[in-house]
């Protein structure tokens, strides 16, 4: 058997975590998502975000009224 082989046979006995598999590696989604929600409530309290919020946008055809 090829060393390839070998090691997929390994992975597939479980002999070997690979961390992408489902529930070989610690579940870090909800301290992402709490990371990313501090940091956007940051965002929003920013100049940038006002900067943003006062640009005037032309219209195109979608907006307009029938």
């Amino acid at each position: 058997m090829d060393r390839a082989g070998r090691f997929v046979e390994l992975l597939e006995n479980g002999k070997i975590k690979k961390n992408i598999l489902p529930n070989s590696s610690e579940d870090y989604t909800l301290i992402q998502e709490q990371k990313e929600l501090e940091e956007y409530v940051r965002f929003l309290n920013s100049f940038a975000f006002d900067t943003l919020r006062e640009c005037e946008v032309a219209l195109y055809n979608g907006d307009e009224q029938v």
